[in-house]
């Protein structure tokens, strides 16, 4: 189960990435790539790494300010 899920938000984080190279606005770009880090933190916490994840939300907040 926790495959699947795990599965699903890499395609997602995919996804994301894509939109955040092809778009032709900068904040999509921002957008797609903050919710790229967020879909990562989940991992790390399906994962049952809360300390990472938290780790990974200051840091993609940081990154994007």
């Amino acid at each position: 189960m926790t495959e699947t899920i795990i599965l699903f938000l890499l395609a997602l984080m995919i996804l994301g990435s894509l939109i955040a190279l092809e778009s032709k606005d900068i904040l999509s770009s921002v957008i797609a790539m903050g919710a790229v880090g967020f879909m990562l933190s989940a991992i790390f916490l399906i994962l049952r790494a809360p300390d990472i994840a938290m780790v990974q939300v200051v840091i993609e907040i940081l990154t994007l300010i």
